[in-house]
């Protein structure tokens, strides 16, 4: 306590403090403006959706086994963590409304535990994600290659089959039974879906046509998100980078006139 009493604090004057909240908020601005439009292009791909293939008339019945090249899980063994890995480990923690949340204290492992996932996984660029144990029925289109990290078994990955569905296209057939998909899980403590739950959830499939005409419209729109994902992380580590220095004065601020 008495360290803590006799310690000295650099504070910036009342002027550059409301300067740097000033920066902070045009950063904090943008990152949010982003995310309203990614809001509102998922909500935009969804009522397409709808409005094509709600009704099922435009579709022949199936279920995801047959849509998909493969379906499996993250990895079920013990797994060593590494603390200066430059790979990491993920769970369905990570994914949340259609986003991959990555933070700084996420779990670190070797190239070759990484390697090692990665042969059995195949996970790639156009992958459906499913959170399927504990928080079941989150859902993320891998609209990006994911070269660092790969997932516990929480997180179930369905690869599809492009000769029948597009990535968009199952992406949002499973946010359209978002419900459906939840209530097909088992377990009294802890809810979980199974790969063969996955496998058997049905599915339609649309003819070429309606497909080739929903994903000219949508596939753009999930381009526009990732981009404005990883402006957003690029903006995060900007704004936490620029927080230590502005208040310990390394970043002369004084002449700004903001």
């Amino acid at each position: 306590m008495d360290v803590l009493q006799n310690l000295t604090l650099m504070i910036p004057s009342f002027e550059e403090q409301n300067k740097i909240a000033r920066i902070l908020k045009v950063i904090d601005d943008k990152i949010a403006l982003n995310r309203q439009i990614n809001d509102n292009l998922q909500q935009q791909a969804q009522i397409i959706f709808k409005h094509m293939f709600s009704n099922y008339k435009s579709t022949t019945p199936a279920k995801i086994a047959d849509v998909s090249l493969n379906i499996t899980d993250g990895v079920h063994n013990t797994v060593l963590d590494d603390t200066d890995g430059q790979y990491l480990l993920l769970s369905c923690k990570n994914i949340k409304n259609g986003v991959l949340n990555i933070g700084t204290s996420e779990r670190k492992i070797s190239t070759e535990t990484f390697t090692k996932l990665r042969h059995r996984t195949k996970l790639a660029k156009g992958d459906v994600l499913i959170s399927s144990v504990g928080t079941v029925g989150e859902l993320l289109l891998l609209n990006t290659e994911p070269s660092n990290y790969e997932f516990q078994r929480s997180v179930a990955i369905v690869k599809p089959n492009p000769t029948i569905v597009s990535s968009a296209y199952l992406y949002e057939s499973l946010m359209y039974k978002k419900a459906e998909l939840i209530n097909a899980a088992h377990g009294a403590v802890q809810q979980c879906l199974f790969i063969s739950d996955i496998a058997g959830f049905p599915i339609g499939i649309p003819n070429p046509d309606d497909l080739r005409i929903f994903d000219n419209t949508v596939v753009p729109m999930f381009d526009t998100i990732s981009a404005n994902e990883a402006e957003n992380s690029r903006l995060t580590e900007l704004r936490d980078t620029l927080l230590p220095k502005l208040m310990s004065g390394e970043l002369d601020i004084s002449d700004l006139d903001i």
